[in-house]
């Protein structure tokens, strides 16, 4: 998109992958969104989505919203994403790092295309009229209410703590 002054201005697909490659390379972020991805099955993509919505101050999402963007990429994940981070771990195991760097780079495209596809499933959400950290503990709250395993996750306490740091 380009304003007047002819800048161009992201639109929330780049807004948001921006959003999450920031949030994901905050101290701690990685290590616990990965156990939430290893250890509860949580998608990160939408874990992040939840918090990125608090970032841009939109209301939270309900936990069928969250069913029906969980849907919109569970084919993706079951198959594509989960068999190339399969593979690209046996490869860093076995010390393939050629091959390791290639199924990293189709791993993280294979992520981007993830949130295009949230971005593009995601309703239109009003602006949220409480603060930020209120309006992501809402939409995690739902979460917790969608995923198996997440309600007692030690780790998406964490996570919004180190959310709070960053928004705070």
């Amino acid at each position: 998109m380009n304003d007047r002054d002819g800048t161009t201005q992201a639109g929330p697909t780049e807004r948001f992958g921006a959003w999450s490659a920031s949030f994901y390379s905050q101290p701690q972020v990685a290590e616990t969104a990965l156990a939430l991805q290893d250890r509860y099955g949580a998608d990160v993509n939408l874990v992040f989505l939840c918090l990125w919505c608090a970032a841009e101050r939109r209301r939270p999402l309900t936990a069928g919203e969250i069913d029906m963007l969980d849907a919109t990429i569970a084919g993706l994940r079951a198959t594509v994403l989960r068999p190339l981070r399969g593979l690209r771990r046996k490869m860093k195991e076995e010390g393939e790092d050629e091959l390791y760097q290639a199924l990293k780079a189709a791993e993280m495209e294979a992520e981007r295309a993830s949130q295009r596809r949230l971005i593009n499933a995601l309703p239109r959400l009003a602006q949220g009229d409480a603060d930020v950290m209120t309006l992501a503990v809402g939409s995690i709250g739902a979460l917790r209410e969608t995923i198996a395993g997440l309600k007692d996750a030690e780790e998406l306490r964490t996570l919004i703590s180190l959310y709070g740091h960053m928004v705070g």
